[in-house]
């Protein structure tokens, strides 16, 4: 445009002697890549031996050449010796490579995916258009993230006439960040309540400035603003606007300040109801019974009016108004100061269902999703019985997404209309390799491969490999799910195939474990969130223990001396009897399972409560115990406090004989599948051999080694990712510091102790085995599975028998 000005500009002066120019010739300079022809042909005289040439005619003639967008400069000149018209063209210049100087907050690949978008490409034309546009589009981007006082700057290096090369370069600055926030006009709410809700300026703590720093995202502070308006609705203003803001920088843009007019209006008491639409009249009484519960709360705000509004929309959709709208509007009573409030509802149509379809589904049969979905075929359209079904069917853990569709039928003339519901379903990988590496402080690793298949055989049955190899112990298990066992399809079964080795050898004796047996389980749905599993389990148990010819001390001790000093401690030969044999045992295992989490992998919200029992049938079982199992996580997100979740996992595992009865020492704790303080690996030959590695009176004359109570606390503080690795990374990766402490108490009688225990929590007297440990976990799902990394420091440590983990590494990969 500026070009074609400058043109108007100097033409007409040249033309002041006469009206009209005669064009005999016309000669085109400056082509290089663009053809002569391609030119000529823009150029509507040029094959007109004499051409009367005007104002008009120029800006014709430039419009046509450079809307080819193929030249950066064109000239015209005039030559009256032979009457010619001289066209000088400069074309745009190819693109041949494109270098980032200075940018640190967006990388290379990014940078090169906005080329692509703007559609510039290596080897392509370069224009002056294009690279305003780039330019431009980048320095937003800065924007976008709270960087206002980058400088950009190009640099084109000539290579031939028609080739450059391209250099960005990126002056960044500093981050704007907000120094202060002045709300003005708020008589009613003061200015910290209203800047607690604010996500862009930490009001709180603002020390905390310091660490996160409270950068000015126009977006974010877009989202602040609508927090401010909802604060205010909240409380019954609903006049509430923002009359103005003066947003200003510093004169390095490093600094904000904000200045807020707000005007609050009145706080609205609801006198009575006003009930419109186009509903059945037979529903009004009862919608009217709705509104009535909430007469008698005088003063409205806008969570309860959306609760009236949500209880209305139920009422409707169980009536078969699928998709009503609900509008409110505050209105006066006539001749007076008292308010109304006015419900217009618009229902339309009533909608049934025809046929449910599904698609998408390659690798799931039919069946496995419709046992999920609840809205039957030739009944009215629910919605909130839909939205329960994808629920339902995103607990299966075998979709991405899931999308419903409603597919209208043609000529419905009638106020109910026919259409057929379409499940669109994306599967996800369902197959998972699952690779752990952990090293204690002696580097020995400890070794775990899990195999799962979720989708067996297209019905969603599980098939499950678990083993778990270190240099003491070998673990195996082999799992079957098939959901379709029970005419009820609610009901899943399956069974497991288990075996476990455990030996433990040193110069005086050996220890050996093997567990192995066979298991059968059913899964039972109790309600949404809720579920149960029960499982019948037979497993030997075989153990054996070798004593050598001499014991400490280079003393030769027969095996008669070992028995005669075990019965002279009765206690200690109790435990140790029930190892040197062979023991068969049925068990009946019962969980109830309680889930409300909001995501599978990262979680930041809601609740998992597990109860397990496990005991023996005494009657047909070697042995008579019982064990319980308690498990309780809960996340929570403290979005007025920097986005920071936390979590919490408090695991308490109990053991008790029945009648009477001893308890063999790899039914306690040790051996079993059980959460473990991070860093500490227990070995549970360390706590056996305690009995027999010394004859020490005073030692073999404390209580049990073994304990009946095992409670672990887990807590953790996830660091919000966006913060450290910025918004895209929020969902793909967490960073957590974690403290986890454990203890034990050895007899059912401590229970009474407990709280006492926490007091005096390194008095051994009532709790031992105290472990504490912290450290760093990050998590990342990448395209390989879910990589997690963990580093521990060990804090806490009550027992020179304590093997320890201080990194521990695992890969779950999908496929």
């Amino acid at each position: 445009m500026n070009i074609f000005i400058l043109i108007l500009i100097i033409i007409p002066r040249y033309l002041k002697a006469e009206d009209n120019i005669i064009i005999k010739n016309v000669c085109i300079e400056g082509l290089y890549r663009i053809s002569k022809d391609y030119v000529i042909s823009k150029i509507p005289f040029y094959y007109i031996k004499e051409y009367k040439i005007d104002n008009n005619n120029i800006s014709n003639l430039f419009n046509s050449i450079i809307s080819t967008k193929h030249f950066s400069h064109m000239k015209l000149l005039y030559n009256e010796n032979n009457s010619s018209l001289i066209i000088k063209l400069i074309e745009n210049p190819i693109i041949i490579s494109v270098d980032f100087i200075g940018n640190k907050l967006l990388n290379n690949d990014f940078l090169k995916k906005i080329f692509i978008e703007k559609e510039l490409y290596i080897n392509d034309e370069l224009s002056n258009n294009k690279l305003f546009n780039l330019i431009s589009l980048i320095s937003n981007l800065y924007k976008s993230i709270g960087n206002y006082n980058v400088k950009i700057e190009t640099d084109l290096l000539n290579i031939s006439p028609n080739k450059v090369k391209l250099k960005i370069i990126f002056n960044e600055g500093k981050s704007s960040i907000i120094k202060s926030i002045s709300i003005n006009g708020n008589n009613n709410i003061k200015s910290n309540k209203i800047l607690n809700k604010f996500k862009s300026f930490n009001n709180r703590l603002k020390f905390m400035n310091l660490i996160l720093r409270s950068v000015y995202i126009e977006k974010n502070f877009e989202e602040d603003l609508d927090k401010m308006k909802s604060l205010y609705e909240e409380n019954g203003y609903f006049d509430f606007i923002i009359k103005d803001k003066k947003i200003t920088f510093s004169e390095d843009k490093s600094k904000v300040f904000i200045n807020l007019y707000i005007y609050e209006g009145n706080k609205y008491s609801i006198n009575d109801f006003e009930l419109v639409g186009d509903f059945d009249s037979c529903y009004y009484d009862s919608l009217n019974n709705i509104l009535n519960k909430y007469l008698h709360k005088k003063v409205f705000n806008i969570k309860k009016i959306k609760k009236i509004k949500n209880e209305i929309k139920d009422f409707l959709i169980s009536k078969g108004y699928s998709f009503p709208m609900i509008n409110t509007k505050i209105v006066n009573i006539d001749n007076t100061d008292k308010k109304k409030l006015k419900f217009n509802i618009i229902c339309n149509y009533k909608f049934n269902v025809r046929n449910i379809l599904i698609s998408g589904n390659n690798n799931t049969l039919d069946k496995v999703i419709r046992r999920e979905i609840y809205q039957s075929e030739f009944s009215t359209l629910n919605i909130n019985l839909i939205c329960d079904d994808v629920d339902r069917l995103n607990k299966l853990k075998l979709f991405k997404k899931i999308d419903v569709k409603t597919i209208s039928l043609e000529n419905n003339i009638s106020s109910t209309k026919l259409v057929d519901l379409l499940f669109d379903i994306s599967e996800m990988n369902t197959s998972g390799f699952k690779v752990g590496l952990s090293l204690n402080e002696n580097y020995n690793p400890n070794i775990k491969l899990d195999f799962i298949k979720s989708n067996f055989l297209c019905k969603n049955s599980l098939i499950s490999l678990i083993i778990n190899y270190n240099k003491d112990k070998a673990n195996v298990e082999f799992i079957i799910s098939d959901p379709y066992f029970f005419n009820d399809e609610r009901i899943k079964s399956g069974s497991k195939i288990f075996y476990s080795s455990f030996l433990k050898e040193n110069e005086y004796y050996s220890l050996l474990n093997i567990n192995y047996g066979i298991s059968n389980f059913i899964n039972l749905p109790m309600y949404n969130s809720f579920w149960s599993d029960y499982e019948l389990i037979f497993h030997i148990n075989e153990t054996k223990v070798n004593y050598y010819d001499y014991f400490i001390f280079d003393e030769v001790i027969s095996l008669s001396f070992l028995k005669d000093f075990f019965l002279d401690n009765e206690e200690i030969y109790n435990r140790f009897l029930p190892i040197l044999n062979k023991s068969y045992d049925f068990l009946f295992f019962a969980s109830f399972n309680y889930d409300s989490l909001n995501h599978n992998i990262f979680p930041t919200n809601g609740k998992k409560f597990t109860l397990n029992c496990k005991s023996t049938l005494p009657l047909i079982s070697d042995n008579k115990y019982y064990i319980c199992n308690i498990t309780f996580e809960n996340y929570f997100t403290n979005l007025d406090f920097m986005n920071l979740t936390f979590f919490n996992k408090t695991q308490i595992y109990s053991i008790c004989n029945l009648f009477k009865k001893n308890i063999p020492f790899y039914n306690y704790f040790y051996l079993d599948k059980i959460d473990l303080v991070r860093g500490f690996k227990e070995d549970p030959s360390d706590y056996v051999f305690e009995c027999v590695n010394y004859i020490d009176s005073s030692i073999l004359e404390r209580d049990n080694i073994f304990s009946d109570i095992k409670i672990i606390i887990k807590n953790e503080l996830c660091i919000p990712t966006e913060t450290l690795l910025g918004y895209k990374y929020n969902n793909i990766a967490r960073l957590s510091y974690f403290m986890d402490f454990g203890f034990e108490i050895q007899s059912k009688k401590e229970i009474d102790n407990l709280l006492e225990s926490f007091i005096n929590i390194f008095e051994y007297e009532y709790m031992r085995h105290v472990h504490l440990s912290t450290g760093l976990t990050f998590r990342i799902a990448s395209s390989t599975g879910l990589i997690n990394f963990s580093y521990i420091i060990p804090i806490l440590k009550c027992s020179p028998y304590e093997k320890m983990e201080k990194f521990q590494f695992s890969i779950n990969k999908k496929w």
